[in-house]
């Protein structure tokens, strides 16, 4: 839906998404594979960097997860610094954006399961596929906020700091 959406206004869209989404090989040309169980490669570092210093336009998961049921409803997990400290070396301003939208009962069921045994290793990222497929021809709403500069990111929060206002700011949108 979201590159399907963007993909209408803008043809150079890339997406830093869990390597295992790679396997969707009709989406390899807008995703950049990132390793989230293990160190990346030197080609997958200087491949974001280099997106990073292009005028592409980069659609960003701060979390670096899918969001998970917690509190009475889906919500993402921290977010990282990368997403500040990013826009502050690349002077990338931010645009927000609020997706409104679920995976399966089965893929939150089987996070917070696994969450309980105690397993670390995030078994329901193998879902993550079968969850694309799933929202097909599904409808989701999007909320864009106004560009946020880099130069917001002053010295007055550290990165980390930045990255729950933002993620603050983004939820703001629903």
């Amino acid at each position: 839906a979201l590159i399907a959406t963007l993909g209408k206004y803008r043809k150079d869209l890339k997406f830093p998404v869990n390597d295992l989404l790679m396997y969707l090989k009709e989406l390899n040309e807008v995703f950049i594979p990132i390793n989230k169980h293990g160190k990346n490669s030197l080609q997958a570092v200087k491949e974001l960097n280099a997106v990073f210093e292009s005028d592409e336009l980069i659609f960003y998961f701060p979390a670096g997860l899918c969001s998970r049921k917690q509190k009475g409803g889906i919500y993402d997990l921290e977010w990282k610094k990368t997403i500040v400290s990013k826009a502050k070396e690349y002077k990338r301003d931010i645009i927000p954006v609020f997706f409104k939208g679920e995976n399966s009962k089965r893929f939150y069921n089987l996070a917070n399961w696994r969450k309980k045994l105690g397993i670390k290793i995030n078994i329901e990222m193998l879902f993550l596929p079968d969850e694309m497929f799933r929202q097909r021809g599904k409808k989701f709403e999007m909320t864009f906020g106004k560009p946020i500069s880099f130069e917001t990111f002053n010295n007055s929060k550290n990165d980390k700091e930045w990255a729950a206002w933002l993620k603050d700011q983004v939820y703001a949108l629903k």
